[in-house]
């Protein structure tokens, strides 16, 4: 497989997995769930998860969702 293809294909499996996290954890609607911590599961820092977390909830990357 031509190195391109693999970059672009590991460029899009990893939106894919960014989009996966803010969907299931940062903007879930968890109330009566047990919530599953991302940084376990899929061994993040705290401290970065918190970050990528921050970033999702910030206006400005709301407003290039809609």
């Amino acid at each position: 497989m031509p190195k391109k293809k693999v970059m672009s294909t590991v460029a899009s499996r990893w939106r894919q997995f960014k989009s996966h996290l803010t969907s299931k954890f940062v903007f879930a609607d968890n109330e009566g769930q047990a919530s599953s911590e991302p940084t376990v599961k899929y061994g993040i820092y705290p401290a970065i998860w918190a970050e990528f977390a921050k970033s999702r909830q910030t206006p400005n990357w709301q407003v290039c969702q809609i």
